[in-house]
Parts: C-alpha cells; sequence; structure tokens
C-alpha cells in the first residue's frame, strides 16, 4: 500500500471514529485488508487495503448490547487445548498467531440462548515466547487491546475475562505466541432492563483475608498448606451484607508461593470444581488476580492452594440476588474491548512515565465506548508494564482516600502483568491509578455498571 493511500484511510477512519487512537487505527486497517496471494509474504499481512471492510468492522464492534443482569454460576471448565486434557477443542497446540472460536452458550451453565456477555478465567500455559492473549466476541474485529501477558518461554498465568458472545455463541482467542489455553466459566450476562438478582453493588475496596502471621485478617493459624482449603467468611463483612448477596468480585492474591501451584475459590457449599483461579509459577511469588464467585447459603467461600502459599483477598462489591427489589441499577452494559489509557503513548494521559509512589487520575465518563454519565463502576483490565521494582497497583474511585487494597502485584524489575479490576468511579466518572513503584499503565474497558 503507498503511504499516501494509507494515510487517508487512516484520516477517514478518525473522521468516522474521532475517538479511536493510532494503534486502533492501525489494528482496524491491517487486521481489515483484502488477502491477496502475490502478496503473501512479501508484505507485513499479505493484504491490500480495504476501507470499506475496516470502516465495516470497527462500525460492528461499536454496537452497543444493552444492559444485563449477572448470572454466577460455580467455576465448570470449558476450553482445555492439552493434548491429554482436551476440552472445547480438538487439534495441537494453538500456534502463534492462531485464534480459538470458543463455543460458550451451551456450555457450563450458560444457556443456549439469552446470554450477552461472558466471565471467565482464560490461562495460557507452555508458552513458546514472550506474547499476549486477546478475547474478544466472534464476527468481530479483533480489538487493539489484550487480556493476558506472557513474559517468558513455558509460563503459566491467569486472568479474569469479561468478553461479550459472539457468532453463534462463540467467543475467540487470539494467541501472538503458541500456547495452550484453558478457560473456566464463573457466570455470564443476560439482557435485563431491571432485575431483582444480578444487580453490582460497588463497594470501596476492603481486606477481608489475610493469612499472613503479622497481619492476619479473617483467618488464624499457620500458613495454609499444600492441599489445604481456608473457608472465608464473605458476608457481614467489609461493606457486603449479611443476606440477600448470590455473589461476591474478590482481588484474591497467593504471597509466599513455596512451590508453583494453583488457587480455586468457589462455594463452599459444594464439592471442588475442576477449575482454578489463580497460577503460581515459582516459588515465593506474589501474584493476584479478580475472581467472581457464588457464595455458599451462610455466606461463605472457600480457597484450596494446591502448593503452601499465604492468602490475600480484598473485597470490590457483591451482586444482589432474589430477594432484593426490582431495579435498574448495578445492571452490566459491555463494550467493545477499547483502550483508554496507555501512558506509553499519551492515551488519557499526557507526560513522563508514572512515577514511585504516583497516582494517575483517568477519566472514563464521556469517552467512547462509555457514556457521559450513569456509570457506577467501570470494568477494564489493567496492566502495569515495564514496573521499575516490585510493588503493587491499586484502582479506586477518584476523589476519596486510598483504600488499603491492591489489584495488580508486580513482583520484579520490567514485569508486564495484568488485571481485570471492577472499580467504582467518581462522581464525574474518574478513578485513580496507584502505583507503588514507578512504571507505564495500560487499561482497556471492557463495559461498565449502571447507577
Amino acid at each position: 500500500m503507498a503511504s499516501p493511500h494509507v494515510a487517508g484511510a487512516a484520516a477517514q477512519m478518525l473522521a468516522v471514529f474521532p475517538t479511536m487512537d493510532y494503534l486502533q487505527v492501525k489494528a482496524a486497517l491491517l487486521d481489515n485488508g483484502s488477502p491477496v496471494a502475490a502478496l503473501d509474504g512479501k508484505t507485513v499481512t499479505g493484504r491490500r487495503l480495504n476501507m470499506a471492510g475496516s470502516l465495516q468492522a470497527v462500525a460492528g464492534s461499536q454496537v452497543s448490547i444493552g444492559t444485563s443482569s449477572f448470572q454466577p454460576l460455580t467455576p465448570s471448565r470449558i476450553l482445555d487445548t492439552r493434548l491429554s486434557n482436551q476440552i472445547g477443542y480438538t487439534g495441537s497446540k494453538p500456534a502463534a498467531g492462531s485464534t480459538v472460536e470458543l463455543q460458550v452458550t451451551g456450555r457450563g451453565g450458560v444457556p443456549v440462548d439469552g446470554a450477552s456477555a461472558v466471565v471467565m478465567n482464560v490461562t495460557a500455559t507452555g508458552a513458546t515466547k514472550p506474547g499476549y492473549v486477546t478475547a474478544w466476541p466472534t464476527g468481530q474485529a479483533r480489538p487493539q487491546a489484550s487480556n493476558l501477558n506472557l513474559e517468558f518461554t513455558g509460563q503459566t498465568i491467569g486472568n479474569l475475562v469479561t468478553a461479550p458472545i459472539g457468532e453463534n455463541g462463540k467467543v475467540s482467542l487470539y494467541t501472538l505466541s503458541g500456547t495452550h489455553l484453558v478457560a473456566d466459566v464463573a457466570g455470564y450476562f443476560q439482557p435485563a432492563d431491571t432485575a431483582s438478582s444480578g444487580r453490582q453493588i460497588p463497594l470501596t475496596p476492603a481486606r477481608l483475608l489475610d493469612t499472613r502471621p503479622a497481619k492476619q485478617i479473617g483467618y488464624s493459624g499457620d500458613k495454609p498448606a499444600d492441599g489445604s482449603t481456608s473457608t472465608l467468611q464473605v458476608t457481614g463483612r467489609g461493606g457486603v451484607p449479611s443476606s440477600g448477596v448470590s455473589a461476591v468480585i474478590l482481588n484474591v492474591t497467593a504471597t509466599g508461593t513455596s512451590d508453583p501451584g494453583h488457587i480455586t475459590v468457589w462455594p463452599s457449599h459444594l464439592s471442588r470444581p475442576q477449575a482454578s483461579n489463580l497460577n503460581a509459577s515459582a516459588a515465593n511469588q506474589t501474584i493476584a488476580n479478580s475472581v467472581i464467585v457464588p457464595v455458599s447459603p451462610d455466606g461463605q467461600v472457600s480457597l484450596y492452594t494446591l502448593k503452601s502459599t499465604h492468602l490475600v483477598a480484598d473485597v470490590f462489591g457483591h451482586f444482589t440476588d432474589g430477594t432484593a427489589p426490582q431495579g435498574s441499577s448495578g445492571l452490566f452494559v459491555p463494550t467493545p474491548p477499547t483502550r483508554l489509557l496507555d501512558t506509553r503513548s499519551s492515551v488519557g494521559y499526557s507526560g513522563s512515565k508514572p512515577a514511585a509512589d504516583s497516582t494517575t487520575e483517568l477519566q472514563l465518563s464521556g469517552r467512547a465506548p462509555l457514556p457521559d454519565s450513569g456509570i457506577a463502576s467501570v470494568v477494564m483490565n489493567v496492566t502495569s508494564v515495564g514496573s521499575d521494582a516490585a510493588g503493587y497497583i491499586t484502582v479506586w474511585p477518584a476523589g476519596v482516600v486510598r483504600p488499603p487494597a491492591s489489584n495488580i502485584n508486580p513482583e520484579r524489575k520490567g514485569q508486564v502483568i495484568p488485571g481485570l479490576v471492577t472499580s467504582p468511579v467518581s462522581s464525574v466518572g474518574a478513578v485513580n491509578l496507584y502505583s507503588l513503584q514507578g512504571g507505564h499503565l495500560v487499561a482497556d474497558v471492557a463495559g461498565y455498571y449502571t447507577e
């Protein structure tokens, strides 16, 4: 493609979609070109410019789905590409640059019809090299966003993902590097103008669990041992009411791991499922992940650890059950994954790299695909990129005191690590991101809950 044509195409794309950044424009033009056999292996994409196709793809990816209520599920595995454990997939290990189309509806408790978006924990394992994984609705253009970042060969890492469901009830998973993929469904959203159950109630983050000897909260005893299960009371604590709760939003951290292993969280009255929420890949690691989990009738969840580790859990919100009155607040609106913050390229930010002990304020309301008003809390994938040292990131509504909680835990210099965050927003629709150590920050919005 001649550069004047490309420049003109980019200008037209920005004229139609003025909120796009240059990376999103680049992805839209490159990903939606028309294949040309004569160009295969001779150009980056092997395609020629297709402006109409690019505009149609972006327009399709920006369609609003409407409000939905949340239906929590006991975790269930719906994808495993590993040869000895294949579920929802047949074939060899997903190759670099490949896309897996995952059938979501009709599996793991997700209904065949009536689901607009899915919540699932996606894990990459056995990576061939550094890369990333992106989830988006099948049939739409792949967005300029990421859900999971791989740093080294052989790594195993998971992250909670909220994704609209696409054509034929599927979600697409793209991997830049070759890696096996595992997905455990945690719940789904179904369209609703009003609802009783499944409405989200945001909370100021509060610590419910800390097993470390000098800081024990919600726990007493020694460090959780190999193969042990800890029971955590969640209702009646940290702003969660004592009744009327179907599920909670937690950020669970494993710290001081003895060996590689995994953590599973589930409602205490049920048997432990074949699923994982958090994966430790080394001894003495600190790693966190967001967890949405139903609570037992007595308001408890269980945390199983394959290998000995201390556990920390912060609550960020809860969902109503069927005893709540009908209402329109707290309903979820899924959006196309859209980058609203990138301190590397001045998206939603101006200035130098965020320094140690600094706070970045991110305006969300009024920036597409988010509305000008009516947002109670936002769901976004936040990535710490190139941290200057081990530390943590905390996200909370702007204009209030920073809570004693964390969302993401970089554990070494230069690390790239993501985490799904559900955070209330301020009265003007902004959040703060605090970084204990210097490092770049990236945020891709996935949706919001209504006021």
